[in-house]
């Protein structure tokens, strides 16, 4: 008992002392644990408000989307998009690029047929050399073989170019299809030019008596090389890598496929909901205009995107493949001061082809007096491989392209010099403004052909601009 009580008058005592404390000293653990369970909730209250807000945000866009929405004014309609296309469904460019690489199996087909006939050239090319070194240096039968070797070559190229039309023709392919297959034509007629215009010189110089006849002949394998390696420059041998880096060339083939898709979206998105209505309805001269500005920036990204794909991804991507070590497939061409170097730097690959076998062997033929007529002749056979490319690729004639290429390109190139002051940021905006015009002129052209009704025989109706007829211009 006298415990018990010892104990009860120690808590007294310790109770008064602590009665006797200041007020801030009493309870200070119980006061911060309640101050972070105040922060705790504070912060879960202002998430659950943002939340409440941002859903309310999204229901209340979908609800505008939901509603029907009609264009400002008539003047509008080239760059008015609808409900549907712009809300409803979206579009990430797979539509797009489905159809456009339809019928690659015909493609295919076709691309094996022509290389099996540039391998047959190669093999006419032999026998000829081996007959024609049999045959008496001084005479008639030299003569006759040779004539007869032109024919035969002309009659080839001229099936060589008509038959591929035919199938495109005949079997309706789209676009990017027909693209595939007209440059893939003109890739072997080039490399096959090259071939025989390097060979067949040294056929025609070659003495039995003196030189070796087993240098006469080119190695098949070598031709093969040739034909799938990144060059269009025929050479005896190129500068080889040790071994194929798997890896690099699975990138840039992954580049390839990524550039595509995104081109095929910004089409989607950005291009055709701008001119898809054109033929529909009348367009005033303000709402031309603003499809045309409107449409410059995603045109100069598809032609960059096209560059990259096409002269960097693709290229690599076989350079690494057939370990060709030379990968200066362009320069720095976003860094030219003239047209002249902008045309230098561009695609140094198809530079040097028309360099070594076009532009030196007419500079040649007309003494060197006359290089402005070479460098004509130059873009001139450039223009129409473009044009020829692109109007069965549209299934249409629209020589804007060429006159792009063949007039104002030429006229800029021989007017602009090298180093002018704002010369590069020239370049640059009318490098812009052009693929802006020729972009919205093609694809004008292109629904105005499925929106407008034929008006003159079928056979001018290639070559007759649908557009200049079917949707006029109304004044405001």
């Amino acid at each position: 008992m006298e415990t018990e009580a010892s104990q009860t008058s120690v808590r007294e005592v310790a109770g008064d002392r602590m009665s006797t404390l200041p007020e801030d000293k009493k309870k200070p653990v119980p006061d911060v644990l309640e101050l972070k369970e105040r922060i705790q909730q504070l912060q879960t209250e202002a998430v659950e408000q943002l939340e409440q807000k941002l859903q309310q945000l999204v229901e209340d866009a979908l609800r505008v989307a939901e509603a029907p929405a009609t264009p400002p004014s008539p003047s509008h309609h080239l760059l008015y998009d609808d409900v549907k296309y712009r809300n409803r469904r979206l579009k990430l460019g797979f539509s797009t690029i489905f159809w456009n690489f339809g019928g690659l199996h015909i493609v295919m087909a076709t691309w094996t047929s022509m290389q099996l006939a540039v391998f047959a050239l190669f093999i006419a090319f032999c026998h000829w050399a081996s007959f024609r070194v049999s045959l008496p240096i001084s005479g008639f039968q030299r003569q006759l073989l040779d004539n007869s070797a032109l024919i035969v070559l002309i009659a080839f190229k001229v099936g060589f170019l008509v038959l591929p039309v035919h199938v495109i023709q005949y079997n309706q392919l789209p676009p990017i299809s027909v693209m595939i297959l007209l440059c893939e034509q003109m890739r072997m007629i080039m490399k096959s030019y090259a071939f025989l215009r390097s060979q067949v010189p040294k056929v025609k110089m070659f003495k039995p008596h003196t030189d070796a006849t087993g240098v006469l002949l080119p190695d098949f394998n070598h031709f093969v090389y040739f034909m799938f390696a990144p060059a269009l420059v025929y050479r005896e041998s190129y500068p080889r890598t040790k071994q194929i880096r798997w890896k690099v060339a699975l990138w840039h083939l992954t580049e390839v496929f990524g550039v595509i898709f995104f081109i095929s979206f910004l089409f989607e998105c950005s291009l055709v909901p701008m001119f898809r209505n054109f033929g529909k309805q009348q367009l005033s001269p303000k709402a031309m205009v603003v499809a045309i500005f409107g449409s410059m920036v995603p045109s100069l990204t598809v032609m960059l995107s096209v560059f990259y794909c096409i002269l960097h991804a693709w290229m690599n991507a076989f350079a690494e493949i057939t370990r060709f070590a030379d990968r200066m497939f362009y320069k720095d061409w976003w860094n030219a001061n003239s047209y002249r170097a902008y045309y230098r730097n561009w695609n140094v690959v198809v530079h040097d082809w028309l360099y070594t076998y076009v532009y030196k062997d007419l500079n040649e033929l007309l003494g060197g007096k006359r290089r402005t007529l070479a460098v004509l002749a130059v873009f001139s056979l450039s223009a129409i491989v473009h044009e020829y490319i692109v109007t069965f690729m549209f299934g249409f004639c629209y020589p804007m392209l060429f006159i792009a290429f063949d007039v104002f390109s030429v006229g800029l190139m021989l007017v602009s010099r090298d180093r002018l002051p704002g010369s590069n940021l020239l370049m640059w905006l009318l490098f812009t403004i052009g693929t802006g015009l020729l972009t919205s002129l093609y694809m004008m052209e292109w629904f105005a052909r499925r929106h407008c009704p034929q008006f003159i025989d079928s056979t001018w109706d290639f070559f007759v601009p649908r557009s200049w007829f079917c949707s006029p211009l109304t004044s405001e």
